[in-house]
């Protein structure tokens, strides 16, 4: 028999459908493992009149945040968590006030 005319096996029965639901059932799993992610969000954090640059930057950076603005007293700080759910461990470290960015308003 030439090569080019061997037949290729036929597909077992079902398994095109098996293929279809593995690729859909991956395709989902990939989908929610990406949607869990926590997606970054601004906050504005404002520290303590005893609290230093120095001192907010640290508690910043020590949850990932990102820096976009801070006023020239260096009180208020516009950031970028990485996980909002965090945002509230700024308490901790001398924020008298953390709030979603859209919302803020100083009075």
């Amino acid at each position: 028999m030439d090569r080019r005319e061997r037949k290729r096996p036929a597909a077992q029965p079902g398994s095109r459908r098996r293929t279809a639901a593995l690729l859909l059932g991956s395709a989902v799993l990939l989908a929610a493992a990406l949607s869990a992610r926590p997606v970054p969000h601004e906050v504005v954090v404002q520290f303590g009149d005893d609290v230093s640059a120095r001192e907010a930057a640290n508690a910043l950076a020590s949850l990932g945040a990102t820096v976009l603005w801070v006023n020239r007293s260096e009180g208020v700080w516009a950031v970028r968590m990485p996980d909002p759910g965090e945002a509230w461990r700024l308490y901790d470290r001398g924020a008298e006030r953390v709030t979603d960015a859209k919302s803020y308003s100083s009075t």
